[in-house]
């Protein structure tokens, strides 16, 4: 733990002040090979830190709507028969356990999300 200590208190300091960091790209550009080798542990620190950050705040989600029916097929089609006078509650929000058909899933998903998600009805 000393030598960590010893590290970051007094070697890396020395480093960095010993450093010749150009201003400007001409000045880069006019720095010799051993220049440019001491300064590149800094250079390619800051840039993992750079893409870390990125990485960190840009996560994409997911833009799958679908995540649990059927996966293993290209395309999801059911084919439904409604019963006259019955109103028929399709699913939406593909969380549903009895997908196509509606169980009511959605609210417990519009809880979660703050979405406003429900089925479609359909009547004959």
């Amino acid at each position: 733990m000393e030598s960590v200590a010893n590290l970051l208190n007094n070697q890396l300091p020395a480093y960095l002040q010993g450093l010749e960091i150009p201003t400007s790209v001409d000045d880069a550009l006019d720095m010799d090979g051993r220049k440019l080798l001491r300064i590149a542990p800094v250079f390619i620190f800051l840039v993992l830190q750079v893409l870390l950050i990125q990485m960190l705040l840009c996560r994409r989600s997911s833009n799958r709507v679908n995540n649990q029916v059927k996966l293993s097929e290209p395309k999801v089609v059911d084919k439904l028969t409604a019963k006259s006078g019955e109103p028929t509650k399709i699913c939406r929000c593909w969380k549903s356990q009895t997908f196509p058909l509606c169980d009511g899933s959605h609210v417990a998903h519009n809880q979660a999300t703050g979405d406003n998600v429900g089925p479609a009805l359909v009547s004959c």
